[in-house]
């Protein structure tokens, strides 16, 4: 990694630091007196005139340049000790610490499925440097303490059953600069959604306060958990934000270098996981989002708003929309703000999505996911019939010719291309095709649709089916259902397949066959026993419907005969 850039970066700083104590000796000292007030519209110009009322708006008022700051009283130094709160509502339950002023816990209490998860966030450390919705400052001109203990703000806070239902921290700057307020509100409106206000107060006598709110969000990555290939389901962290035009997304395990996007405004940002999203989305647009890695295994999605320049006695306040939340289409899309792109089904979500629904539409009558998987394949397969049919019929054709195939296999023995030729023609009179099992590749797209919507689906996180089939995203543990998919896979081909090949093109198919019951059987092993469930039952609808054809051929090669 070239790291000239930070070097420059470091230089440019110290230079910047060392200007400024030159200019203010030089003010304090040296410099004459001021001149009156500045014409409002030309201090306007110098930087935009642009301050924050109590309601957040901003005014245009003439900027004066001062010979130093007038600070207030500093505050009397005051011990805080470290607690944890508790913010409740019927879907979540949500712990805060005062130290920072972050959510360090969240528990999803509906549906009863994800109780099993516990604490969302039980991958940080007790003593994590780190946690969701911390506070900085992009520009360094206000200073928060690296150990910030902010004090509960009791008079202004507001208790329920369960927790609080408002819970304000406030931290008064010791020098007297300023006063910082985070505000926490339940919404009892809107499921898994928590409102944040932040309030930063000018308490100069004189004197501006100007910068970049930056609300951070992290995500874990504990480097005592190993994955490996056979992990088909590793729950990784995953930048994310959403621009107006499009999602932008990035792995822990891919981040090398910080990745910022701005030129647009920002809707919204946080961290995934696989089952789970925490998202901020501010009132008014951020200006920009950044990705990085931070203390080498914490990853930050920053989004940082616009520059606000605040006078004595003003206060400049952001909002955010907190949605700490299961990754249910239904509640996300519901929720606005298209958080609905925080669920990836990959290249096929205009299959995947419609699949989903209509999964979750079954379950409503069923009331097991299990079962219901199983109805939607019976579903897909009566959907799939005429490809399914052309596939089987086809095998059947190819029993029929085989006598036909085998007379000029010998006629032609000596003459390869010949025998090709004379094969060819008997596949074109008696309509059949060499490659019979090609259009079985077109369900492909349908098999990788329904891997990535039960692999990223919550509501098949933790869900119950029978037996000890418990978690229908986790796999087989006893690989009983991968198995018997490569058998009945295996118990396929042998009723497709002719007993000879009828040209090397043919013979190679065969061969290739084959080996699929192994690669599948194998390929399984590890994936949700949800999809290995869809497979399975797939599998045995086909030999089903394929029994059924090879009956109709059986009469019709009866007829004939007797004819």
């Amino acid at each position: 990694m070239n790291n000239e850039p930070q070097v420059d970066q470091k230089r440019f700083v110290l230079a910047m630091v060392i200007s400024g104590i030159v200019i203010v000796i030089w003010q304090m000292f040296f410099a004459p007196e001021l001149p009156p007030p500045v014409d409002t519209e030309a201090a306007a110009t110098q930087t935009n005139g642009q301050t924050a009322t109590q309601d957040g708006e901003k005014t245009k008022e003439p900027v004066v340049k001062l010979k130093e700051e007038k600070k207030a009283a500093p505050a009397p130094t005051k011990t805080v000790k470290i607690r944890q709160d508790t913010i409740e509502s019927g879907e979540i339950k949500v712990t805060l610490s005062n130290k920072g002023g972050r959510v360090i816990a969240f528990e999803t209490l509906k549906p009863e499925q994800y109780q099993a998860a516990g604490n969302i966030l039980s991958d940080f450390p007790e003593d994590s440097a780190h946690f969701l919705f911390e506070l900085s400052f992009a520009k360094d001109n206000i200073t928060l303490p690296k150990d910030l203990v902010y004090e509960v703000v009791e008079a202004e806070s507001a208790k329920a059953e369960g927790g609080y239902k408002t819970l304000v921290y406030r931290y008064v700057d010791p020098q007297g600069r300023y006063q910082l307020d985070k505000k926490y509100k339940l919404d009892t409106e809107r499921p898994y959604h928590i409102g944040l206000e932040i309030s930063l107060t000018n308490h100069l006598t004189e004197g501006r306060l100007s910068d970049h709110m930056v609300l951070n969000i992290f995500g874990y990555k504990d480097p005592n958990k190993e994955t490996s290939m056979l992990d088909m389901r590793p729950d990784q962290f995953e930048a994310i934000c959403r621009t107006v035009d499009d999602t932008e997304r990035e792995l822990i395990a891919n981040l090398e270098n910080p990745v910022s996007f701005q030129g647009e405004p920002i809707i919204w940002g946080g961290i995934n996981t696989r089952y789970f999203v925490f998202a901020s989305v501010p009132t008014q647009a951020a200006e920009k989002c950044t990705f990085d890695i931070i203390d080498n295994d914490y990853l930050r999605t920053q989004l940082t708003q616009a520059e606000f320049s605040i006078g004595p006695g003003e206060t400049v306040k952001s909002n955010y929309d907190l949605y700490l939340a299961p990754k249910d289409l239904d509640i996300l899309d519901a929720a606005g703000h298209e958080l609905g792109e925080a669920v990836d089904y990959g290249f096929f979500t205009f299959l995947a999505r419609p699949m989903r629904w209509f999964l979750v539409f079954i379950f409503g009558f069923i009331g097991n996911w299990g079962f219901a998987i199983l109805l939607l394949t019976i579903i897909i397969r009566l959907a799939m019939w005429p490809i399914n049919k052309k596939v089987y019929v086809n095998s059947e054709r190819m029993r029929d010719v085989q006598p036909k195939l085998n007379a000029i296999k010998e006629k032609y023995e000596d003459d390869q291309q010949r025998m090709t030729e004379e094969t060819m023609k008997i596949f074109k009179e008696e309509g059949v095709s060499p490659l019979g099992c090609a259009p079985m590749f077109l369900q492909f797209p349908i098999f990788l649709a329904l891997y990535y919507m039960i692999l990223n689906s919550t509501e098949l996180y933790q869900a119950d089916f029978m037996l000890w089939y418990t978690d229908l995203s986790a796999p087989d543990p006893y690989f009983v259902l991968p198995i018997l998919m490569g058998v009945v896979m295996l118990a396929q081909q042998q009723m497709m397949m002719p007993t000879e090949a009828a040209n090397p093109q043919a013979e190679q198919m065969q061969k290739m066959m084959k080996f699929m019951p192994i690669m599948f059987t194998a390929f399984m092993l590890f994936l949700p026993s949800g999809v290995v469930l869809y497979y399975s039952a797939s599998m045995l609808i086909g030999i089903i419907q394929q029994v059924w054809i090879k009956k109709s051929f059986a009469k019709q090669r009866e007829a004939a005969a007797a004819s």
